[in-house]
């Protein structure tokens, strides 16, 4: 697992609208953000909550990611496609 593991189990009630709080340590610890958006998935009796990571449609990579007419285009494709 990542350095970024919580030493502790942390428990958490849902609400009445069906809300669950992420506690400020695994958010920081996770680098999530107000605004970022998070996938679900359902693995037999498990909800697993990710961090939704955006990766260039050109070539994959997640890093330095910007928004091109509604497309996630990394900066490295963005300079070949200026030199075009």
């Amino acid at each position: 697992m990542t350095e970024n593991k919580i030493s502790r189990s942390i428990t958490k009630t849902v609400d009445e609208f069906g809300r669950i709080l992420i506690p400020k340590e695994i958010r920081k610890a996770l680098n999530i953000e107000t605004g970022d958006s998070m996938v679900y998935e359902i693995d037999g009796e498990r909800l697993i909550i990710k961090k939704l990571v955006s990766a260039c449609i050109f070539c994959g990579l997640t890093d330095g990611v910007s928004d091109l007419f509604g497309r996630p285009v990394c900066t490295s494709c963005l300079e070949k496609m200026k030199s075009m």
